[in-house]
């Protein structure tokens, strides 16, 4: 028996004797909460708040390979040919109205390399389903997405144009004076990048900037004033940076 849950420990129990065989611990923590699947002699599982996808050994427990995606995981993942595909959502979008930020990720099963990812609709935290060559996604935007796995394993060349680990979101500082809120970042290649500051329902709360960076490490800070000219109520916030598809956020508190 294979099974993951809401904390960093994925365990595997012989159905017999009812010991455990073998487990594994997330060392940086998060929840290894998504759904199992076995193929051929490969074990894939991935988690939440870890943001990993691995591929182990069912028998031995050995790591073959582990992959760090955008958002969190809850379903399962599917196999097509020598790719796995999986999907992600926003698990903090349930702190408000917003419908999250759903990604499709297709990787080579045998290494773990990415190739391709792309931004559908709301969140996606159901299991996608095949059939023939089409894979069909239920999104939390209410939507029913149908996709042609070929065209989809075929863009691996707009990775970069779709901002595919352009940026990082080092740091976001909200207690560093009364006055403002710092956001420290870094860039790893030359992108276009926006950065925002949302409420829990991804309302834009204020435009910070929206132009060119070059690699790099920056920092740019917010005055807690809002687009109208307003200071920003007490409550949480989101600062939310992007580059084309790739989305990253990060919670913070006013006072």
């Amino acid at each position: 028996m294979f099974f993951g849950a809401r904390n960093p420990e994925f365990q595997v129990i012989d159905i017999k004797s009812a010991q455990k065989k073998w487990s594994f611990i997330e060392k940086e923590g998060g929840w290894i909460s998504g759904d199992p699947l076995i193929y051929n002699d490969t074990l894939f599982i991935a988690g939440s708040d870890n943001h990993k996808l691995f591929a182990f050994d069912p028998v031995s427990g050995d790591k073959f390979w582990e992959y760090e995606f955008l958002f969190n995981n809850f379903s399962k993942p599917v196999i097509y040919k020598d790719y796995i595909l999986f999907t992600t959502g926003d698990a903090y979008s349930v702190y408000g109205k917003s419908k999250g930020f759903g990604y499709l990720y297709a990787l080579n099963r045998k290494n773990g390399s990415i190739v391709n990812f792309s931004l559908i609709g709301g969140n996606l935290n159901s299991t996608a389903v095949t059939k023939d060559e089409i894979l069909f996604l239920c999104s939390e935007d209410g939507c029913l997405y149908k996709i042609d796995i070929n065209t989809f394993l075929k863009e691996s060349e707009k990775l970069s144009e779709n901002g595919y680990r352009a940026f990082e979101i080092i740091k976001v500082d909200s207690e560093l004076d009364a006055n403002s809120v710092k956001i420290d970042y870094k860039v790893n290649y030359e992108t276009k990048i926006k950065i925002l500051i949302t409420d829990l329902s991804d309302n834009e709360i204020r435009k910070l900037y929206y132009d060119i960076n070059k690699t790099g490490e920056y920092n740019i800070v917010w005055d807690k004033i809002d687009n109208n000219n307003n200071k920003a109520k007490p409550g949480y916030y989101f600062v939310e940076i992007s580059a084309g598809d790739s989305v990253m956020k990060m919670f913070f508190k006013l006072d």
